[in-house]
């Protein structure tokens, strides 16, 4: 559609109202995530889970088995301080927490942050954290900072290359 000026020579191009933004959902319960056909999430079955937030960067599923949290997408200085809420969440429950990042796509060095103060909060009360699936190139970071050797972290099976 193109609506006319008040100008004879220009015609000004009508520019629609912006889609209503998109909705994040938030606190959402989940069993088993859809995307994933049947036959792969058996082979790569990390637990039930539920998932305590979901946006367009990051999902962190809530997992029973083991206890922890798993983080599917990226992570952030925009979304950081949802990763810290969450392993607090789940370092109140107990000794050990798994943080799964199989899935995780990027991590920056705030979150990196995130995840070894929170081993360090648990080392204090006498428990750990269990860092499942990390890349090559996420244990390389984490060799570099010197973080590899924090109190309170333990890694565990390496993910995929």
């Amino acid at each position: 559609m193109v609506e006319e000026s008040g100008y004879p020579s220009h015609r000004v191009p009508s520019i629609p109202a912006p889609a209503a933004p998109a909705r994040v959902r938030r606190f959402t319960t989940s069993i088993a995530d859809t995307r994933i056909p049947p036959r792969e999430r058996a082979q790569n079955d990390t637990g039930i889970g539920v998932v305590i937030t979901s946006d367009r960067q990051l999902r962190v599923v809530r997992t029973a088995r083991p206890r922890g949290i798993r983080l599917d997408g990226e992570v952030d200085l925009a979304n950081v301080e949802i990763v810290r809420h969450s392993l607090r969440a789940v370092a109140r429950e107990g000794a050990e927490v798994t943080v799964d990042v199989t899935r995780l796509g990027f991590i920056d060095v705030a979150g990196l942050r995130v995840v070894i103060e929170s081993a360090h909060e648990l080392a204090e009360h006498g428990g750990h954290l269990v860092l499942v699936g990390a890349s090559r190139q996420l244990l390389r970071i984490l060799r570099l900072c010197g973080w590899d050797t924090a109190a309170g972290l333990r890694i565990g099976a390496p993910g995929p290359a």
